[in-house]
């Protein structure tokens, strides 16, 4: 169990959002959703230790979460100039069979790994950093906005993926496509303003649909 308590976050007198509670169980995959500027990215960087909670505590298995159970994989990764992709999963990933493992994800995805990162699309970039997150193989995975720029079969690659990696694991992602969520997720939390959070279960995912078309008055 990932636990939230009261944990708030504020640039400058601005109050991003406070005396939020969250629970996440372990071995399920939750969606984040909600409007640009609603807050989760900043949610992401919180858990993820990268900005630091103004009050409140997280816990993983009923202890004090440490940043070594979160890997996080941002909207935009961050890659070293003149590194191709396979220099870039060496130093990310240390276990030769896991960096096996990441090779043999690459081809699956059609990533050329002699490539200049720099030069890549993307979509090629999302990959990349997407592999290096997932093969991390950490309690707790944080991506935002994996889907973005990615064509379309290998992102139907990255929801296998996604799906195979239950057992232990817990999983949050965000992302703008719905169709992606429906696909992979337990369960989606839509944060609205205010930080309004609502869940939606499976059987409620077309509701959530709906009441996003109410909202646009589509």
């Amino acid at each position: 169990m990932f636990k939230i308590e009261s944990i708030k976050y504020n640039f400058g007198s601005k109050i991003i959002f406070e005396d939020v509670n969250l629970d996440f169980s372990s071995e399920k995959t939750y969606g984040i959703v909600g409007a640009n500027g609603v807050g989760k990215t900043t949610l992401f960087r919180v858990l993820a230790g990268q900005y630091k909670s103004r009050s409140g505590k997280m816990t993983w298995m009923d202890k004090p979460l440490s940043r070594k159970e979160i890997s996080f994989l941002p909207t935009d990764p961050f890659f070293y100039p003149y590194m191709n992709g396979r220099e870039y999963l060496s130093i990310i990933i240390t276990a030769p069979e896991k960096l096996e493992q990441a090779i043999q994800m690459s081809k699956s995805l059609n990533l050329n790994l002699s490539q200049i990162v720099d030069t890549y699309s993307t979509g090629m970039k999302k990959k990349l950093a997407f592999i290096g997150n997932y093969i991390q193989n950490r309690p707790i995975a944080i991506y935002d906005e994996p889907f973005n720029g990615v064509d379309l079969e290998s992102n139907e690659l990255l929801c296998s993926f996604l799906k195979e990696k239950k057992e232990g694991h817990l999983t949050l992602l965000s992302s703008h496509i719905l169709s992606m969520l429906d696909e992979v997720c337990d369960e989606i939390l839509h944060i609205e303003e205010g930080y309004k959070i609502t869940t939606y279960m499976p059987n409620q995912f077309s509701d959530l649909k709906q009441h996003i078309k109410t909202r646009l008055g589509i």
